[in-house]
């Protein structure tokens, strides 16, 4: 389990932590990708099809694709 940081040295140290993970460069990529996938959906009329066993990463895509094109 995680637990909150009880002071700022703690928070800092946190914060530290998930900065190295660079989450926020993935979830750049997964919404650029995502924007591609749905402006080719768009233009093209094109399909896309994710099978139950494949990549998060494809099932995450068709989600945002999915939102983007269905806010």
């Amino acid at each position: 389990m995680y637990k909150l940081a009880a002071n700022s040295h703690d928070s800092l140290k946190w914060m530290g932590q998930m900065l190295s993970t660079k989450w926020y460069d993935q979830v750049t990529i997964l919404l650029q990708e995502a924007s591609v996938l749905v402006n080719q959906m768009i233009s093209s009329s094109i399909y896309v099809t994710v099978l139950a066993d494949t990549e998060v990463r494809g099932a995450q895509l068709v989600a945002l694709a999915q939102i983007l094109l269905f806010p």
